[in-house]
């Protein structure tokens, strides 16, 4: 009988520890791919970000404060007024951080040689779809260091 019982909370244990192994890799699957699709698309994701994010603070603005419907339209049209400012600062962002990595292209083509400045062409082309970005050509001819 005490072989019985200890084969049976084993298989209990077993069969938790193997619910548990497949929900995390589930979460992490779906997880991955949530963040994959938004590096992969990232302006669209962000903009779906914040757009939710907004959303839900004027959900809990409303439901927390109690607003009335006269001040609900007053907080919807001032947040309406933060997603835009939002969406422009990412824009601008998007921009600075091209023309970092541009610049950081252009000084580091000096030191290379033309079948290397084509292989980091084809290495910055994914770096910067993550990004949403296109990287502005690899100079062919090395800049004069001076």
């Amino acid at each position: 009988m005490k072989t019985l019982r200890w084969k049976v909370w084993l298989a209990a244990f077993a069969l938790f520890a193997a619910g548990t192994a497949a929900g995390a890799l589930i979460t992490v699957g779906v997880a991955g791919r949530m963040v994959r699709k938004a590096f992969n698309a990232p302006a669209v994701a962000q903009g779906v970000i914040i757009t939710r994010a907004i959303n839900q603070l004027e959900s809990d603005l409303t439901r927390e404060l109690r607003l009335d419907p006269a001040q609900v339209a007053q907080i919807r049209r001032e947040l309406s007024v933060t997603t835009t400012q939002l969406n422009q600062l990412r824009s601008d962002t998007s921009q600075n951080l091209k023309h970092v990595f541009d610049d950081t292209l252009r000084r580091l083509s000096p030191t290379l040689t033309a079948t290397q400045r084509t292989e980091l062409a084809a290495f910055a082309e994914p770096r910067f779809a993550r990004f949403g970005l296109r990287p502005s050509p690899v100079p062919s001819v090395p800049a004069d260091p001076k």
